[in-house]
């Protein structure tokens, strides 16, 4: 290793070919140096490097010691599946240069263990919806340590090692109890989702389950031309108020938020009248001064099918699709979601409308 028995000198360091543009400072380059070598990072892995996107990985996964090729050489089964589960978890085992970690093994393997459960599509499904997820999680993560922690040391003093040291304690400090709570959340959410008050069948291909539910989306109008005349921080601020307030109303009155699809939200309800107390108060909900004045919100309920915790079907396009036929700060619902509403929510009808890609027109109402 180049590293032992060696005075670090700054020179030294950049005639090998080891600098970053962002330092200039003879004892930053070598105190980020040092602090990479006391990670395990020795000096030929810095030769041409970028500095900074050396320390994360190995102070979040410093036993990742494991070769890929190696990992699952006695356990055939393992070994076929591991290329698709690695693929649906987000990180592409077979062809990806990075070590694994034996937690990393241990999860492909206990997958691996899931199919005899499951079955591989059911199991590759639920790996999907757990890469995307915590690919998400990781992002937003990443985007708010940059904007709270890294651009203010950068602005105040330029001092790239003071970036490197920052992240070197928060993820020693605060990435434990980070991962602990993330499991805690989890677990209570497969505690609610395995209480919720719905009807469930499966289909009789036993592809999927189908759930008797309340689709809503809420569409933010003039959204569109909003972003065209917005400065970042305006559509910033609009886009975030608009989900947080969402979010809390539908959470807040039993629904769930399935997805954000740009300036539009889709959530469930467990019952029309649900679903139509939640639209009400989203429709009432003050946006962003600055951004979208108003929303309109589409309803349809019946059965639905669920996979990798989304929704399809007819339902759902319905509900999609009534949303252009509402008016600003108007809800519109199917014949179901009018019957089934609360004695006091009054419907007028508006007519037969024809939806995209529906064979034939719907009857809609309009909440009074």
């Amino acid at each position: 290793m180049m590293t032992e028995g060696r005075q670090l000198d700054a020179k030294i360091l950049r005639a090998l070919g080891i600098d970053h543009p962002l330092i200039s400072d003879d004892t930053e380059l070598v105190d980020i140096v040092e602090m990479l070598i006391d990670l395990g990072i020795d000096l030929e892995e810095m030769i041409g490097s970028e500095l900074t996107f050396l320390a994360a990985p190995r102070l979040i996964r410093p036993d990742a010691t494991i070769d890929p090729a190696q990992a699952f050489r006695n356990d055939f089964d393992a070994a076929d599946f591991r290329a698709k589960a690695g693929v649906a978890l987000g990180f592409n085992i077979d062809d990806d240069t990075r070590l694994l970690t034996p937690g990393e093994v241990e999860t492909v393997t206990f997958f691996n263990q899931m199919r005899s459960l499951l079955g591989d599509d059911d199991v590759l499904a639920l790996q999907r919806v757990m890469g995307s997820a915590m690919a998400r999680i990781a992002r937003s993560v990443i985007s708010a340590l940059r904007l709270n922690v890294e651009t203010p040391i950068i602005e105040e003093t330029g001092n790239v090692a003071e970036v490197a040291i920052a992240y070197r304690d928060i993820t020693q400090q605060l990435l434990p109890p980070f991962l602990e709570a993330a499991s805690n959340v989890l677990r209570r959410h497969l505690a609610v989702a395995a209480s919720m008050p719905t009807t469930w069948d499966v289909d009789g291909s036993h592809a999927a389950t189908l759930e008797q539910l309340t689709v809503g989306f809420v569409d933010m109008v003039g959204f569109t031309s909003f972003t065209e005349r917005a400065n970042l921080a305006q559509f910033v601020a609009a886009l975030t108020a608009f989900e947080s307030a969402a979010n809390e109303v539908i959470v807040t009155h039993g629904g769930t938020l399935v997805k954000l699809i740009g300036d539009e939200v889709m959530f469930v309800a467990p019952t029309p009248a649900s679903g139509v107390e939640i639209a009400r108060r989203l429709a009432k909900l003050p946006l962003a001064g600055g951004g979208p004045g108003s929303v309109r919100i589409g309803l349809a309920a019946g059965q639905v099918v669920a996979v990798g915790g989304d929704y399809y079907g007819t339902v759902v396009n319905v509900a999609s699709r009534s949303v252009r036929h509402a008016e600003p700060d108007a809800i519109v619902a199917t014949l179901e979601v009018a019957n089934g509403a609360h004695a006091s929510a009054r419907f007028e009808p508006i007519g037969q409308r024809d939806l995209r890609g529906m064979s034939e027109p719907v009857e809609l109402f309009q909440l009074l």
